[in-house]
């Protein structure tokens, strides 16, 4: 869920204005919420009886995020998919959503470091979107083995 419409081409969440957010956030509707980039985001609630059920899920997150998401969630994996800053910062004015000096400070705070203690497990996403996909799935599926 996140308080920004979603771009249809590129992105597939909940769009919901910020009071409408915050009213589901004080009603329990959120597994986990967070803030960044000047908006608020959350995973449903639902996350967690899927996980109860033996299911797997993933989910894109903030780094600020990680630490609270390993705490509630014992089986909790942070995976890092990356690509070269020129690569991020080609894909983030492809997108039109940012300004140029809006892409150069997210990508300045991109670069800080992961949580203390956090070894996430390294996707090269400087390919395809294919290429990105098959090397995510697989170190999931290794992860699972």
């Amino acid at each position: 869920v996140v308080t920004r419409r979603a771009f249809a081409a590129i992105e597939d969440h909940d769009t919901l204005d910020l009071e409408t957010f915050r009213r589901q956030k004080l009603r329990g509707a959120y597994a986990l919420d967070w803030e960044a980039h000047g908006l608020s985001y959350a995973l449903p609630a639902g996350i967690d009886a899927a996980l109860m059920a033996g299911r797997i899920v993933v989910a894109n997150v903030s780094r600020a995020v990680i630490p609270r998401a390993i705490e509630k969630y014992e089986r909790c994996h942070v995976f890092l998919v990356t690509a070269p800053i020129e690569i991020r910062a080609a894909r983030l004015a492809g997108r039109g959503r940012e300004s140029n000096e809006d892409i150069a400070q997210r990508l300045a705070r991109e670069g800080a470091a992961n949580p203390p203690g956090i070894l996430p497990v390294i996707i090269d996403n400087s390919g395809t979107l294919e290429d990105g996909a098959r090397r995510f799935l697989k170190a999931l599926t290794d992860l699972a083995k």
